[in-house]
C-alpha cells in the first residue's frame, strides 16, 4: 500500500470511528464509544469492513429513534 492510500483508509477510518460514536452517544449506549476505536483499529488490521456493517446499523438505530420520538 502507497503512502495516499494509506493516508485515505486512515482518514476513513478516523471519520468512520468520529460518525460512530456521535451515533452511539445519542443511542445512550455508554460503553460502545470507548469500545468503538479499538473495535475499528482491529477491523482496520484484519482488513474487513466491521465498522461499515456496525455503522450501519447505528445510524440506522439513531434514525428511528429519533422519528419515534416526534411522533
Amino acid at each position: 500500500i502507497g503512502r495516499r492510500a494509506l493516508t485515505r483508509r486512515l482518514g476513513r477510518l478516523v471519520l468512520g470511528v468520529l460518525t460512530a460514536e456521535r451515533h452511539l452517544k445519542q443511542l445512550k449506549l455508554p460503553t460502545m464509544p470507548s469500545e468503538c476505536e479499538k473495535t475499528a483499529a482491529r477491523a482496520e488490521k484484519e482488513n474487513s469492513d466491521y465498522l461499515a456493517d456496525q455503522l450501519a446499523f447505528w445510524e440506522a438505530e439513531t434514525v428511528d429513534r429519533i422519528r419515534r420520538r416526534r411522533k
